[in-house]
């Protein structure tokens, strides 16, 4: 079974260049991350790398960012290291465009976006 992190962001005008670079230097400071050492036997899949989908004419003509990323691991531990790996960077890209109607999910269960700490809290249902 394939668990995944969704993300997309719609706004009616598109990301300007400085928003596309700052949303390119919050990817770079990003990584997949390290599987554990206690994992060092596990022949999974390593860890995804996060994935924003190129606009085509077939987007929609709001959605200024979409992507999705799989969650690897043996467990539910490593799964939950990944929800929160990727939350945190995108956190950091919606602070980029905070005015844009963002959806975050894992699979089908929306993950919270908390105004006051102005961040994805994965914990929160």
């Amino acid at each position: 079974m394939s668990i995944s992190i969704y993300y997309s962001a719609d706004r009616d005008h598109p990301l300007s260049e400085a928003e596309q670079r700052s949303i390119d230097a919050c990817i770079a400071k990003y990584p997949p991350p390290a599987p554990k050492r206690r994992f060092f036997l596990f022949k999974g899949e390593a860890w995804e790398s996060f994935c924003v989908y190129a606009r085509t004419p077939r987007t929609d003509a709001n959605r200024i960012f979409q992507g999705a990323t799989k969650l690897s691991g043996p467990g539910a531990e490593d799964i939950w290291e990944g929800v929160q790996h990727w939350c945190a960077l995108l956190t950091e890209i919606r602070r980029v465009v905070p005015d844009a109607q963002w959806d975050v999910s894992v699979d089908d269960q929306k993950i919270v976006w908390d105004d006051e700490a102005r961040m994805y809290r994965p914990e929160l249902e």
